[in-house]
């Protein structure tokens, strides 16, 4: 018996799209739709505005005072005064270059929450592709074992087994029966998770063959584009753009701030007016903030080193997953293909040779081939879904 239609081929990781027009149109639904994207989309956009919050001038400063004089024929005071403070013009250019820059950052933010979401919906959907396989086997052998109980019933009606043999048919049926239950509830499971992440409107899948695979550029092509277009290493490399303005921004904030206006001052006996200026000289208000800003560059540093060289052996490792993966798979698919257990099952019963004991034991390793070679399938094109989703 053949259970399964074997798909085996080589894999490609960038510059083409899934094959199957499902999975394309399941991850731009989720896209769409995903109220975790539509949370993060909105946190974006508060961010943005808060950092473009508080970068300009103060608010300038309006005085006016009235006084009596006692005596009174020392008359009346009354002043009035209008002040500017600002900072060094370099303040507020650095102080926009860093909001725009957190702005770019959050793109990012938001890009890898994005392919973290659909990795999941990804994956989501290869199980279901297994599921809906395995159930495929299942329901085969379930046929096969029904032909079996079938020609042992003719034995025992015929005295040719006792009881006892012939109870075994209950075991094999019960066995089946509650693999395919699990699977069923295990389909419902990932059925569900996969609704959740589509913002709770119903998705199901039917399909049996997974998406259409490609062959592997040389891994070190692989792995440079995914450390360029990595929005998790661009944000790290975002934010140390954004610790070097702050450094320049702690340094221009040790410059002197000013002041400046108009100044009224009228008594019964005169008038004055003029201007304002004033200095604001910084000697202990930004003790050590270039240093702990200079600190904070280096950290953002190492933490791209760190975050580089973990997703360098990361890539690595599933490259060499899949390409291993599919030499191991082309064996086991050999020997399912070589072996007919349909055709097995019929001269066994031609030839008067069947038992429930060696009929159980082949049939479970039948069985367990096959689920060998499914969860092998199923692991393989998970590897690549993980290096496709870096494209996402």
């Amino acid at each position: 018996m053949r259970s399964v239609t074997i798909l085996m081929v080589t894999m490609f990781l960038y510059r083409t799209v899934m094959a199957q027009p499902q999975m394309d149109k399941l991850l731009e639904n989720i896209a769409r739709n995903n109220k975790s994207l539509k949370t993060s989309q909105g946190q974006v956009e508060a961010d943005n505005i808060r950092q473009k919050t508080g970068i300009y001038l103060p608010n300038p400063t309006i005085e006016y005072n009235y006084m009596t004089g006692k005596p009174t024929d020392l008359g009346n005071k009354t002043d009035f005064g209008v002040t500017q403070a600002f900072d060094f013009p370099s303040v507020y250019i650095l102080q926009n270059k860093i909001a725009n820059l957190h702005g770019d950052a959050n793109q990012f933010r938001l890009l890898s929450r994005k392919q973290d979401i659909l990795r999941q919906a990804a994956e989501l959907y290869t199980e279901l592709v297994f599921v809906n396989k395995y159930a495929i086997l299942l329901k085969q052998l379930q046929n096969t074992t029904s032909r079996f109980v079938s020609g042992l019933k003719t034995k025992f009606d015929l005295g040719a087994i006792d009881a006892v043999e012939y109870s075994q048919k209950k075991w094999l049926e019960s066995v089946l029966l509650v693999k395919i239950r699990k699977n069923e509830i295990r389909k419902q499971t990932l059925t569900m998770q996969l609704t959740g992440l589509n913002g709770g409107i119903q998705i199901a899948v039917t399909d049996t063959t997974y998406p259409a695979l490609e062959s592997l550029p040389v891994l070190d092509t692989v792995i440079n584009r995914i450390l360029a277009r990595n929005p998790d290493l661009n944000f790290i490399k975002g934010q140390q753009f954004i610790r070097e303005k702050e450094v320049k921004l702690a340094k221009s904030k040790w410059l002197p701030k000013f002041e400046a206006g108009y100044y009224s001052e009228s008594t019964l006996y005169q008038d004055l007016k003029g201007l304002h200026l004033g200095m604001s000289i910084p000697l202990w208000e930004n003790v050590n903030t270039v240093k702990r800003t200079r600190s904070e560059e280096r950290l953002i540093g190492l933490q791209w080193e760190e975050y580089r060289n973990g997703l360098y052996y990361e890539v690595s490792g599933l490259y060499e997953q899949c390409k291993l993966s599919q030499a191991s798979l082309e064996e086991i698919r050999t020997g399912i293909v070589a072996t007919d257990f349909n055709m097995y099952l019929a001269t066994l019963l031609k030839e008067g040779k069947i038992d429930a004991s060696r009929f159980f034991y082949d049939l479970s390793g039948w069985l367990a081939i096959n689920e060998m070679y499914l969860s092998g399938e199923l692991e393989m094109n998970q590897a690549y879904i993980k290096l496709k989703s870096y494209s996402f």
